[in-house]
């Protein structure tokens, strides 16, 4: 709950700051917490973002936080880290897109400098993967050969999302509802208790840490927003505040909405 309190608290110690008298004596405090308040809005969250080329790293950002960034579905010429700046009214967020290990043997020991330098001062690391594919050997490699050793104390800051559980097998999702299925759910469940179980044979994660979802259908993104923001190094409240998750119920048909015109997302 604390995700949707936070910005309503920020929203009435706003409008407090803004109705102080300024002749008070308690003027300069009251400025000082004002100025305090807004530096950090303005401050760029960092996020680190690790997966291979075509999990919907972009779509997921863009998903949480209602940016545009261009989404390719062509495989990645670069070799190197990408940075970028994203910024709306909700304010600023610096993403670092880390290269896929185990692309290219000739620029491994690179990928692996790169990995700790960024994971290291990031605020939140989002390792995205694709949930119906069942490839975790370069994964666990990712995590006993580099992340574990060198960065341990991203242990608290990572979150490992299952992106596009709409394809998971049998393939059948509910789009009127917007939901899978049941056969489908059953194994959306089993496939992140078995990811768990894989990558906990060599690194320490807790199951909240894992979050099944779809960035295109937007289903449980709130989940995976909220395992963000308890997982973060910095100021819950300031990622809190910068986030815009796309409605998952847009895409629900009306006959499948309740009389108020809403329904829950399972």
């Amino acid at each position: 709950m604390r995700n949707k309190i936070v910005p309503k608290l920020m929203e009435k110690l706003q409008t407090h700051l803004d109705r102080a008298d300024v002749g008070s004596e308690n003027a300069q405090a009251i400025n000082l917490l004002k100025t305090s308040v807004m530096e950090e809005l303005a401050h760029p969250t960092h996020i680190a973002v690790i997966g291979k080329c075509g999990v919907g790293k972009t779509s997921t950002i863009n998903s949480l936080f209602g940016f545009k960034g261009k989404v390719s579905h062509t495989r990645a010429a670069t070799k190197h880290v990408q940075d970028y700046l994203y910024e709306n009214e909700h304010g600023r967020l610096r993403i670092s897109d880390l290269p896929g290990l185990g692309e290219d043997l000739d620029t491994e020991e690179n990928y692996r400098a790169m990995y700790v330098e960024v994971l290291k001062n990031c605020e939140i690391a989002l390792f995205v993967l694709r949930a119906d594919s069942r490839d975790m050997m370069d994964v666990q490699r990712i995590f006993r050969e580099v992340i574990n050793p060198t960065i341990p104390q991203v242990a608290r800051k990572i979150v490992i999302g299952l992106n596009q559980v709409d394809l998971v097998y049998p393939g059948d999702w509910i789009d009127g509802a917007n939901l899978p299925s049941t056969a489908q759910e059953k194994n959306i469940q089993a496939i992140a208790k078995e990811r768990l179980r894989s990558i906990r044979k060599t690194f320490p994660i807790k199951p909240r840490q894992i979050v099944p979802y779809s960035a295109t259908k937007r289903y449980h993104l709130e989940h995976l927003f909220y395992s963000l923001l308890i997982s973060t190094s910095g100021e819950a409240w300031v990622l809190d505040a910068k986030k815009q998750i796309a409605n998952w119920s847009d895409f629900v048909k009306e006959k499948y909405l309740d009389r108020e015109g809403k329904t829950n997302e399972s």
